[in-house]
Parts: structure tokens; sequence; C-alpha cells
């Protein structure tokens, strides 16, 4: 029989069953499983409750390593990372992302490879939220969407009818069902068929807990229409890759392949659990959004235009008779080369916002013809000009240019579609 020596030192490390250790996976663009890294270095994740927030990480390794070549193609091929954290033989937590930039420094005869991330918050950034998702981009009518309701619900809503626009082959009549589907759990099984690669984790409206919210939008991002509402009301929105059988199944909805997962989730716990905050959380909640707008931060402006070369080349001094420079990639002529490696975003690009001034003054026209005799038969003349401002700018006010060859050659999980104009969110 064997005793325990009470005068042995023991801790805890030399225990298995306490130990944790990392896993890092890459992926292709269409999310198959290419191998583990094993002989990275400098391994941080981050995790960040704001929506905007891309969640930035990093790893290293050595330039000899067998991964090096495939990291520095991020520019011409979307690579997946995700670091699967263990705890002896459980897995504890997971982050999921992409590379975003791939930078090789080789300095004498050593090299080293820093490999940047972001998160899967990224979908946010690249989701629009369109006013009429349903119809073609030179018609969007209303011009601007509202919804009401519980703000998780409704914040899914706008998500899902966007996502369904992007996925779904169903006809127009067949994704407006199919975008009530997480107030039906019936559907919950199938919805996948329709929104892959990218699904919402379906919230039935009786169960939500969030507080009441009225929202509106106009060709925004997906963060920056639920980033605010998500800070206010102490709401957390959560994007992950999922892999069957690998990661816990999610609690509403049914995976059978890899995909993405968007979750917003009520952090306040006396409203999840369906009782009233004390009198300091209330007062608190009131007087958030007014010290914040009190004690925001400003914007300091640029210095000088940076996008004018000409002010930049005056800034940093020419001189009209320099003779051109030869840069040759040798280490015998630098002491130090780097080399950098940018990974493809959208396939889908977005532009306009105001519709040319032709059709607005034609739309003006016609209904206030239309309508405000209609009006004058029963007295009212006043809602005309109401009724056509709010139909300005719906006709050919946006424009799109797709790439579906680049789409094909990046893989499934590349982002969907950037918009550089200024949208609208309340």
């Amino acid at each position: 029989m064997n005793f325990y020596n009470e005068y042995e030192p023991r801790t805890l490390l030399e225990d298995k069953d306490y130990q944790y250790r990392h896993r890092v996976e890459i992926r292709d663009g269409n999310g198959l499983y290419l191998g583990d890294v094993g002989d990275y270095s400098d391994l941080e994740w981050t995790i960040s409750a704001d929506a905007e927030d891309l969640e930035a990480s990093q790893f290293s390794l050595r330039g000899t390593s067998r991964w090096a070549k495939t990291l520095m193609q991020a520019n011409r091929r979307i690579i997946l990372v995700h670091v699967l954290l263990y705890r002896g033989g459980d897995q504890v937590k997971t982050w999921t992302g992409r590379v975003d930039r791939s930078v090789r420094t080789l300095e004498g005869q050593q090299s080293t490879i820093k490999v940047e991330l972001i998160s899967e918050k990224g979908w946010l950034k690249y989701l629009q939220i369109w006013s009429a998702p349903f119809s073609a981009i030179w018609f969007q009518a209303p011009k601007i969407r509202i919804k009401a309701g519980p703000a998780i619900f409704i914040m899914k809503q706008f998500m899902i009818d966007n996502l369904l626009r992007l996925q779904s082959n169903a006809n127009v009549f067949e994704k407006a069902e199919l975008s009530l589907y997480h107030n039906n759990p019936s559907s919950w099984s199938t919805i996948q068929q329709h929104m892959y690669p990218l699904m919402v984790e379906p919230t039935r409206e009786s169960e939500d807990t969030s507080p009441f919210s009225i929202l509106t939008a106009r060709m925004t991002t997906s963060s920056g229409l639920i980033g605010q509402v998500c800070k206010d009301h102490n709401l957390l929105p959560v994007v992950r890759f999922h892999v069957p059988g690998r990661d816990p199944e999610p609690k509403n909805a049914v995976m059978v392949r890899p995909g993405i997962i968007i979750d917003i989730v009520d952090k306040e716990k006396a409203r999840a659990r369906g009782t009233r905050p004390d009198i300091f959380q209330q007062i608190s909640s009131v007087l958030t959004p007014f010290f914040r707008g009190m004690f925001g931060r400003v914007d300091v402006p640029p210095v000088m235009d940076t996008t004018n070369i000409e002010d930049l080349k005056d800034f940093y001094g020419r001189t009209e008779q320099d003779p051109w420079v030869i840069f040759r990639y040798s280490r015998k002529h630098w002491s130090k080369i780097e080399t950098s490696a940018y990974a493809p975003t959208t396939t889908s690009s977005i532009a306009g916002g105001k519709s040319p001034e032709f059709l607005n003054k034609g739309i003006r026209l016609i209904v206030n013809t239309l309508i405000q005799s209609v009006l004058a038969l029963i007295g009212i003349g006043f809602l005309g000009n109401l009724i056509t401002g709010e139909l300005d700018d719906i006709l050919f006010a946006y424009q799109q240019a797709n790439d579906p060859e680049l789409r094909e050659l990046l893989g499934e999980f590349a982002f969907f579609e950037d918009y550089s104009g200024q949208g609208t969110t309340a």
C-alpha cells in the first residue's frame, strides 16, 4: 500500500488534468481541414465584446516551417485559422478566424513569418443590411427599413433576411417565409440548406429577454447596425466557425456541415432570469447613453491630406534630379527584407447611395400630382411632401459589381460584400 507524503511538494501543473495546451488548425477557403501548425511561437489571441472589434490575433513561425509557403500565399487564397484550447482532455475554448496578413522578415540568415489574424466577426463588417433585401439592388423601396421588438430578435431578423438574400435559391415569397424561421422551431433543423455557409442561431420572439427596441437601417454593415444596441443593453455578439463533431452543438440549430454561426447573447443575468434588476441598475442603464454622449471620443482631424500624392512628396522632400534606384532582392544587397501578403476581402462591391436627380424629380412630380389630388378631396393637403420625401433615392441609387469567378477561386468562406459609402443606422 502506498501512502501520500504530506511533506512532498505537489503542484497542479504536475497533474495532467489541469494542464492547458493549444491546437492551431489550418483550413482552406471551403472549410476543409489541412492540418495542424505544430511549430508556432508567440501565439496571441483576443476576445472582445464589441461587434465592430475584429479581435486581432497573431502567431509566428520560422521561415523554414512547412507551413511557410502556404501562409505566404494569403494574398491568393482564404486561409482559415482555428485556435483550440484544451484543459486536460477537454476542449474548453475555441477562437476562429482567418489570415489577414502574413509578413516574412529576412534578416541575415534568419527568416521568420508573422501571421496576423482577424476573427470571424469580419462577417459582420462584410454583410450589408439592405432596406429591401428581397428586391433588386436598383429598386430599394422603402428606402429605410424599420423594425420594432425585442432587441436580439429584430437584430437577428435584419441579418437573417440579408443572409437569405445572399445564400438562398428560393423565390421571393419562400424567402419571406423562411426569414421567420427563428420563430418556428419546426424549421430549425433544415435552415442550413438555405443559409450556408453563414447562419443565424434562432431565438424565438417570446423567449427573447432583451429590451424592446426600434431599429432603422439603410445599406449599413451588420456590425454598425447592432454595435451600439449591444453596448447599451449588455448584449454579446458571437460569431464562430462550427465543426460538427468537434465543437459543442448550437442550442437551437442543427449543423450537418461546417459553417459560421452568428448569435447574440443577453448577458444581463437578472433580465435573462426574468427578474427585475435593482434600482441602481435601472438608473445606470438610463444614464449610461447620456454620459457616453457627454464624454464621448473626439476625433482629431489629420494634420495633412494623406490622399494627395503631391502633398506627401513635399512633406517628405524630393529633388527632380534624383536618379533612379534599382532594388535587388538579395541578401548581398540588403541587411533586412520584409514581404507582406495581404488577404483578399470580398467578392462583391456596392457603390452609390443617391438616385439620379431626374428620377427623384420625376417621382416627386408623379406622386405629388396623384396623391395630393386624392388627399385634397378629403381635406388633407400636407402629407404629399412627406410621402415623396420617403420615395426619393429608391431607384438606381446603388450599383453592385460581383466577381463569381473570384468567389469560386477563393472558396465558400470568402466574405460577402463591401459598401464604401455611408449608410443609415438608428
